[in-house]
């Protein structure tokens, strides 16, 4: 006979709906070491851990979509951000939020630019607009300060008309943002 969901975690005499739960808590369930995160406040730790940036967006996500699958949205929400994603198209102070953030943006760019920039050359305004593509509201000064970092004394004065191969631009534009506002 077909079995059905709940018969298939039958253990032990156990329900079905009691085992999924000891399997899904089981990791919450062990001995921790005595100096762990046990001993910090609930909102200690889900600021060390980021995660209150991250349940207050998909929050707000849900209620203003307000879909009928709010777990299928969760899910594809964490998954983005697992895959470090969930940064294209939002605003500087998401994407500049914490570390992870900013790592899955240099990421993101990185994967977008390296190979249809290769060798092109640009200004700090070109640096700018694909930079804009991915986060809508990325300032000129992190990029102004990166073609400032490239610029050689034959180089142009004027940053405007200055050309830099584009690859090294952002690239100096990550390494500054890689290391901006980490002092949170």
């Amino acid at each position: 006979t077909q079995s059905t969901w709940g018969q298939r975690f039958k253990l032990n005499g156990v329900s079905g709906m009691a085992e999924a739960d000891n399997v899904f808590f089981r990791g919450s369930r062990r001995k921790q070491p005595e100096d762990s995160s046990n001993s910090v406040s609930s909102a200690e730790y889900l600021e060390r851990h980021n995660l209150s940036l991250y349940l207050n967006d998909v929050v707000s996500i849900l209620l203003q979509q307000r879909t009928e699958q709010p777990l299928q949205i969760l899910n594809e929400y964490f998954a983005h951000v697992v895959k470090g994603n969930h940064v294209i198209q939002r605003d500087f102070a998401f994407v500049n939020a914490n570390e992870w953030n900013r790592k899955s943006f240099i990421q993101v760019m990185k994967k977008a630019t390296e190979q249809s920039f290769q060798d092109q050359d640009g200004t700090a305004d070109d640096g700018h607009q694909l930079l804009v593509m991915f986060c809508p509201d990325f300032p000129f000064a992190l990029v102004h300060e990166a073609a400032r970092t490239l610029r050689t004394s034959e180089a142009s004065t004027q940053e405007q008309t200055a050309k830099y191969k584009l690859l090294d631009l952002l690239a100096a534009v990550y390494k500054l943002f890689d290391v901006a506002d980490t002092k949170r």
